[in-house]
């Protein structure tokens, strides 16, 4: 496929970080207002129960994918073949992982001596079917930079999760109110994608021959994945087999509010900056510029929405969600590291992918699994803290791996990079290292009630902000200046839609 013109790439790209931008917001509003009920009628052994119960449909995933998604994106050529080969290779996989699933869930209940696990994790073998039957109908309009998966599909299931698991958990249903918020989900993803996607299946297209091209091309992904969801799935034995499911359950959530900022890093950019580095691989000048940038934009926003988990994580999680979330709060705040490093590992698979070397991000999460299985074993007495500290070392571990790495994939310098990556992260650590002893020692936000202890957790995080601009601005002019056109183009864009229309001005504002 020829490349595009750069502007256009670039406004496509913009575009569609925009677009899903809007909606990964309306998405967590929507999850955020879910989870804030839920933890008020569930228990955190409730989520400890399901998140163990659920540990091998992440496995499953990866073995039934087996790439295709990435293969699809990357395809030039015989696409119709391709997609329908993948289509009867992805679902007929599904299937067979379900079935694996249901005679594997009474060990899973053995191995966290629980028989409520096991029974969960029989019923959730046959997610694993739903999940894989929206593969090909993603990898196709994410192909042609159609980005209603994130604007429309994802919002509306996370509606439809809130809505089933609410219900469902008030009427006392505990762990099996959460399966069932999750097979709502499941069917309204399958509906919305299929439906979106605009795409028959013609079955008579499938070929073997393209199936071992595409196994060919996505098996490093495979491989890479399946040693990444290895290393995700570590804290969950860990702490359901040496902790118990409450302590699990306080994880989870620890997880789910650290991980936001990294979500929507990876949900607004990587799946824009994926088909658009594809498209420009073959052309290294502008691949390497491209990388440049998305290197220096993800350490401006990654730093500070990483750090500022350490000044404000434990008193968001008590406020938000309650005072028997506090152990929550504390994992946050070790987690702080967390969605820094993993910023640039998601950066690096992109890059990886696009550059036709996906093997390299098997060995980028290779060394995540080893990292992060050695710091939980050596931080396991510290409990439910050291492994939330494990985690955030092991980021750390693999966001040096990507980075280099990435230098000699797209040819830039490693000092070039770094100049590029220190002030950020300076201006980060300034600003947090005033928030902290602020919230601390003098506001105790965690301490007032729910509306005057948002209004100081804002005020702190728009502190945090102006010290981290300001600090910018001394490190890295330039990168300041750039960033603070953003923020005020931004506010004009609101502003003009949300404000009065004064007619004189529109009719100026092309001529300025």
């Amino acid at each position: 496929m020829p490349s595009k013109p750069s502007a256009s790439l670039t406004a496509t790209v913009l575009g569609g970080i925009r677009l899903t931008t809007a909606g990964y917001l309306a998405t967590q509003a929507i999850t955020l207002t879910s989870y804030l009920v839920l933890a008020h009628v569930a228990t955190p052994a409730d989520f400890g129960e399901f998140a163990a119960g659920s540990i091998f449909i992440g496995f499953a995933f990866v073995f039934s994918e087996s790439g295709m998604l990435a293969a699809l994106v990357q395809r030039r050529d015989r696409l119709h073949e391709a997609a329908n080969t993948a289509l009867v290779a992805t679902v007929s996989a599904g299937v067979a992982m379900a079935l694996v699933g249901l005679a594997v869930s009474p060990l899973i209940g053995l191995f966290f001596d629980s028989a409520t696990i096991g029974r969960v994790a029989a019923v959730m073998s046959g997610y694993i079917v739903l999940r894989q039957s929206i593969i090909v109908p993603d990898a196709l309009m994410q192909r042609r930079f159609s980005f209603l998966r994130r604007g429309i599909v994802e919002p509306v299931s996370a509606l439809t999760f809130g809505a089933t698991a609410i219900t469902a958990c008030s009427h006392g249903m505990g762990v099996w109110g959460l399966v069932l918020g999750w097979y709502a989900m499941g069917t309204s993803e399958v509906i919305l994608a299929w439906g979106l996607a605009r795409w028959k299946p013609d079955l008579s297209a499938v070929s073997f021959a393209t199936w071992r091209e595409l196994v060919r091309f996505g098996r490093h992904v495979f491989a890479a994945e399946f040693v990444k969801r290895s290393t995700a799935q570590l804290s969950t034995l860990f702490i359901g087999r040496f902790t118990g499911a409450a302590a699990l359950g306080q994880f989870q959530y620890a997880l789910r509010v650290a991980s936001r900022p990294l979500d929507a890093l990876v949900n607004t950019t990587a799946h824009v900056l994926y088909p658009a580095f594809a498209r420009i691989a073959d052309d290294p000048p502008r691949f390497r510029g491209a990388v440049a940038r998305s290197l220096r934009w993800t350490s401006v926003v990654a730093f500070p929405a990483s750090l500022s988990m350490f000044a404000l994580g434990e008193p968001l999680v008590v406020v938000v969600f309650g005072e028997r979330w506090r152990e929550a709060g504390q994992a946050v705040r070790a987690m702080c590291l967390y969605t820094a490093g993993q910023s640039f590992g998601s950066l690096g698979t992109e890059v990886f992918r696009a550059a036709g070397r996906p093997h390299l991000s098997f060995r980028m999460n290779v060394v995540g699994l080893v990292s992060t299985a050695a710091f939980m074993v050596a931080l396991l007495p510290f409990g439910l803290l050291g492994i939330a500290a494990a985690i955030s070392l092991q980021a750390v571990v693999v966001a040096v791996y990507s980075v280099r790495t990435i230098s000699r994939v797209v040819d830039v310098p490693i000092r070039e990079i770094a100049d590029d990556l220190w002030p950020p992260a300076a201006a980060a650590t300034v600003a947090v290292a005033c928030i902290y002893p602020l919230d601390r020692l003098v506001l105790h936000a965690d301490r007032a009630g729910l509306l005057p202890a948002l209004g100081l957790l804002a005020a702190e995080a728009c502190l945090g902000g102006l010290i981290y601009v300001a600090v910018l601005r001394v490190t890295a002019p330039a990168t300041a200046a750039t960033l603070l056109r953003v923020v005020r183009r931004v506010t004009s864009r609101v502003a003009q839609i949300h404000g009065p229309r004064d007619p004189i001005d529109a009719d100026a504002r092309p001529g300025r």
